[in-house]
């Protein structure tokens, strides 16, 4: 056997290995289909994934909420959110709109999304309660468009990135 000479490299590569194994993989996600817009399961079980909703939804970016789902329906000119079930048999309009890639936040119970004018996923970040959706509140970052929010683990920060006139992200 080789012996390393450094205790604390072999220390560090010990705690990295430990730190490793500690980290579970989902055993199921969901996820919108490129070029079908259908939310899918897949299940680390099955050998491929199933199809969860209706393929007259258009569906973009789901995120998991406590009863299901919320993802934004591309229909036309208009980008709604709508609540799905956890079986994906449900699907119910939330808010009218144009929204894009809603994040939830599972020890706050709150969801946010980007509000925006036209194609641009960079707009008005807005927060609301899913059960709640008349609770909608928006607002500009220093009058900034964003994009792409992110809830920190314990639902107390929202990170968002900050966007140019043109849509493209520079902060």
């Amino acid at each position: 056997k080789p012996k390393s000479g450094d205790k604390k490299a072999d220390k560090a590569k010990a705690a990295a290995a430990g730190a490793a194994k500690k980290v579970a993989l989902p055993t199921d996600f969901v996820f919108a289909g490129a070029t079908s817009g259908q939310l899918y399961r897949w299940v680390t079980a099955d050998k491929e994934a199933a199809r969860l909703t209706s393929p007259r939804y258009w569906l973009e970016h789901p995120t998991k909420t406590d009863d299901g789902y919320v993802a934004v329906h591309v229909d036309a000119d208009a980008r709604r959110l709508v609540g799905i079930s956890n079986d994906g048999q449900t699907v119910a309009p939330l808010v009218e709109g144009v929204f894009h890639r809603p994040a939830y936040a599972p020890s706050r119970g709150l969801l946010a999304v980007v509000s925006s004018k036209g194609k641009s996923d960079a707009g008005k970040l807005c927060v609301l309660e899913p059960l709640e959706p008349a609770t909608l509140a928006c607002a500009r970052a220093a009058g900034r468009r964003v994009g792409r929010p992110s809830w920190a683990p314990d639902g107390r920060l929202l990170l968002a990135l900050g966007a140019a006139r043109d849509g493209r992200y520079t902060r």
